[in-house]
């Protein structure tokens, strides 16, 4: 079992469909859930489909963007792999502590680090904003990004796989996962 669902995150990338789907379905999930069971009273309410749709289209930027960087991606973790680059070869790291290194390395580079950079460097916080605009935040609210903050975010991201040599079924374990907490 645990060998098959490592395939199917190894061979992931390959399928970009299948990619869409689960993050569409995990944004779709938690709009409806935030509907449902709001955590505090939202007052645009009425206004919640012309919300959503404005964050939409910046997801969709973000998405083609990160479309053309997945090709990167893809290259770095098979040439970590193919040298033993990476701090997952340096340790030996098994499956289970590939996935942990993974993880915790892409979400310090690819999340925290860039995020805080962003914050610090003006230049970097005028197209940051874009994010921290939305002053009625909800779950289309995590990637609504300036185009050139995406560019950034995906190089950061490279760094990471760069650090931790993390191989592709890891990548897109930790992918999946972000998809259903941001």
């Amino acid at each position: 079992m645990l060998r098959q669902l490592l395939q199917y995150f190894e061979t992931l990338e390959l399928y970009p469909g299948q990619r869409m789907d689960l993050l569409i379905a995990g944004m779709l999930f938690f709009w409806i859930l935030e509907g449902a069971i709001p955590l505090y009273k939202l007052k645009f309410e009425k206004n919640r489909f012309s919300h959503a749709g404005i964050n939409l289209v910046f997801t969709l930027i973000h998405l083609a963007i990160h479309s053309l960087l997945a090709f990167l991606i893809v290259v770095l973790s098979e040439w970590c792999r193919l040298n033993g680059f990476g701090l997952v070869y340096w340790a030996n790291a098994n499956i289970f502590f590939t996935i942990i290194i993974t993880v915790l390395g892409l979400d310090f580079f690819g999340g925290w680090l860039v995020h805080i950079i962003q914050h610090k460097v003006p230049l970097l916080w005028s197209f940051h904003i874009v994010h921290h605009s939305d002053k009625k935040v909800d779950v289309t609210t995590g990637l609504r990004h300036h185009p050139f903050e995406s560019v950034l975010r995906g190089i950061f991201f490279f760094m990471g796989i760069l650090a931790t040599g993390s191989p592709m079924y890891a990548v897109m374990i930790f992918q999946t996962l972000l998809v259903f907490v941001t």
